[in-house]
């Protein structure tokens, strides 16, 4: 018996297809692949900023773009970065 290489993709799609005679399903399938995410929008709700998660304030989980928003804006300040105007 040989070996035969299995298909690990998990297929998500099935459509039916109606052609000019009938209809005839058509099995369209995508595919869930993986991806590497670099930058992420900070997770305080106020805030547009777009972070590095590299460079990004990791706290409780969460990536935020400074200390004020990692803090909550706690003393009312802004992350100042330009075109952001989060004050909590």
């Amino acid at each position: 018996m040989g070996t035969q290489k299995r298909d690990n993709r998990v297929p998500l799609l099935r459509t039916m297809v109606r052609s000019g005679i009938g209809r005839r399903f058509f099995d369209r399938r995508s595919y869930v692949m993986s991806a590497t995410v670099e930058r992420v929008k900070c997770a305080c709700s106020d805030c547009i900023c777009v972070v590095d998660l590299k460079k990004g304030i990791e706290r409780d989980g969460r990536v935020y773009c400074s200390d004020a928003c990692a803090d909550h804006h706690k003393n009312g300040s802004g992350c100042q970065h330009a075109g952001c105007t989060c004050h909590g």
